[in-house]
């Protein structure tokens, strides 16, 4: 006979052992769990670490990029007898450094971008054993820029290209790609086109004389083109920098909305109101946007600058005017203008129309002819239906205005050389640039990212 006493204590004995046991079943049960939580965890840590790193990374390798442009533009500066040997001595005598070209301070941890640069130099290997002494008219810059976590060394071989002269014979010369669309009509004695990457050519546009590239040239529609050359030989393309040209302005409009003589004198201060249609309300940019008015000359912008409407003279002959732009231009409407060409200024800048240190954007419809040569140290781009005879360089790289005090942001406009539309270009020019370093020009090639 069964005891109930018994069987009931039983139970009452079983329970303490039963809930042991669905413990260290809930206890196995949370290992997994625990682990993948964990893992997940420690998973969205790392990405967020590496998409940190990444971005750090990418502002370094901006920031190191352009640190060589700073760099190249020292070096055109202290190039003596066309030759590197002076820079090379000073260079294995304080540990590979560079000096700037204003005030002679090294090019060592210099803030740009949220980070630093620093710029060193050497000699490459040109077989004579001496690294003092430069025969093949080659050195080697090296830029290492931080940037947070983010660190980034840069490599590239700099040439001394004397006989460039700074001078283009092409009518449009950019360093990398150009995208040609539309109904581009260009004719001329100049009327010829060269990209040191590829030319993407498509529509219908005519072209007098050649299409040459040093990449690929990729064409769709109905093209009439003298002749084409793809796979040809890269061409030194005069470096585009403002502030070559500063000596030679009539007037120079600060990023505070101040407008100076050559003198340095004062002459308008524009935060309340215009200066001959000029407006700097706006303290991200100049504009003029009024039509016939403007002020003839030869005018530097320490910043940005907008031009619209139709701004020209009244008695419907072009404006004489060439603007210099630390940061970006760009120009729309209908503006007649025509370059500023002072007699007592050398030869090689009388035809300087419109000159960039960040993008150069041309659209809209221009009726009238505007007329000179154009450059931009970044991207350049023509679209809508202008009208204008001229030459164009594009350079293609970063850019750092060199006034320190420049309170105008810079910024990116356009990400690519491109025309479009049914611009209508005539070329007869020369596009002269570098006026202050006589026949000293640099060719920058064999860039590459070093490892860390």
């Amino acid at each position: 006979m069964n005891n109930p006493h018994y069987a009931s204590r039983r139970h009452q004995l079983n329970v303490p052992r039963q809930r042991g046991v669905a413990l260290v079943v809930a206890l196995i049960m949370l290992i997994p769990i625990t682990y993948v939580a964990a893992s997940l965890a420690t998973r969205v840590a790392v990405e967020e670490i590496m998409s940190s790193n990444q971005r750090d990374g990418a502002q370094a390798l901006f920031i190191a990029d352009t640190g060589i442009e700073v760099a190249l533009t020292a070096i055109e500066k202290q190039v003596v007898g066309d030759s590197f040997d002076a820079l090379l001595s000073y260079a294995i005598s304080h540990g590979g450094q560079l000096l700037d070209d204003v005030g002679g301070i090294a090019l060592t941890d210099i803030a740009y971008g949220g980070g630093t640069y620093s710029i060193f130099l050497r000699d490459n290997d040109d077989g004579d054993g001496n690294l003092a002494v430069d025969l093949d008219d080659k050195v080697i810059l090296t830029s290492v820029a931080s940037a947070v976590a983010g660190v980034r060394t840069v490599e590239t071989i700099v040439e001394l290209a004397a006989s460039a002269a700074g001078v283009s014979q092409y009518g449009i010369l950019t360093e990398k790609k150009i995208d040609i669309s539309g109904d581009l009509e260009f004719v001329g004695t100049g009327a010829s086109i060269h990209s040191n990457e590829l030319i993407d050519i498509s529509g219908n546009p005519e072209i007098d004389e050649t299409v040459s590239s040093d990449g690929s040239i990729n064409i769709s529609g109905n093209p009439i083109i003298g002749s084409i050359e793809a796979n040809a030989d890269a061409i030194a393309v005069p470096h585009v920098l403002p502030q070559d040209f500063k000596s030679y302005a009539n007037y120079i409009f600060s990023c505070h909305c101040r407008v100076y003589d050559k003198d340095g004198v004062q002459i308008a201060n524009v935060n309340n109101g215009k200066w001959h249609g000029w407006d700097c309300s706006d303290e991200d940019k100049w504009t003029l946007g009024e039509d016939n008015i403007g002020s003839s000359g030869f005018i530097y912008i320490e910043g940005n600058a907008i031009v619209s409407g139709s701004p020209g003279e009244v008695d419907n002959t072009p404006m004489k005017l060439t603007l210099i732009v630390d940061g970006y231009l760009e120009i729309s409407g209908n503006p007649f203008y025509t370059s500023y060409a002072n007699p007592d200024h050398p030869d090689a800048i009388q035809q300087l129309l419109f000159v960039a240190g960040g993008d150069l954007k041309i659209n809209g419809n221009t009726g009238n002819l505007i007329h000179g040569v154009m450059g931009a140290h970044r991207e350049v781009a023509i679209s809508g239906n202008p009208s204008f005879e001229g030459s164009i360089v594009a350079n293609n790289h970063n850019y750092q205005a060199p006034n320190p005090d420049n309170c105008q942001e810079e910024k990116n406009i356009i990400d690519d050389n491109y025309f479009s539309g049914n611009p209508h270009m005539v070329n007869n020019l020369e596009s002269v640039f570098n006026p202050n370093t006589g026949p000293v020009s640099l060719n920058k090639f064999a860039w590459r990212e070093l490892v860390n």
